[in-house]
């Protein structure tokens, strides 16, 4: 098996989940933890449907972005001036959720992911 293995990885792992039971198989859902200052600051669940999560009221401080199997995806600190819109676009005006033109969130980073071996999720203000 293990010649067949190396021949053939994807093959032999489908033989082995027929064999075994697919009970081990992880589904298609990545959970992702944000954490601040150690502290649990939401928990959310991306899929093949849903590429994007906005979390509302982040503070300042360190913050770490891990998968549920604990895997760091990016650790570091936000400031004032990466959540504030007057400390990060001074004298540029705020938008207002009144507004209905299509505009885009104006990130003030972009934040790489596993060495961007991820995309780049932005930190946008509402």
């Amino acid at each position: 098996m293990r010649e067949q293995a190396q021949k053939n990885p994807q093959q032999v792992a489908e033989q082995l989940l027929d064999r075994f039971g697919r009970e081990f198989e992880r589904p298609n859902v990545l959970e992702l933890i944000l954490e601040r200052d150690g502290k649990l600051v939401a928990k959310f669940n991306l899929d093949d449907t849903s590429a994007m999560h906005v979390t509302e009221r982040l503070r300042p401080g360190a913050y770490c972005l891990r998968c549920d199997t604990g895997r760091v995806l990016w650790e570091g600190r936000l400031a004032d001036s990466d959540l504030l819109w007057a400390k990060a676009f001074p004298g540029q005006p705020l938008k207002m959720a009144a507004d209905t033109g299509h505009s885009r969130a104006k990130p003030t980073q972009s934040i790489e992911l596993l060495h961007g071996r991820l995309g780049a999720p932005r930190i946008r203000r509402n």
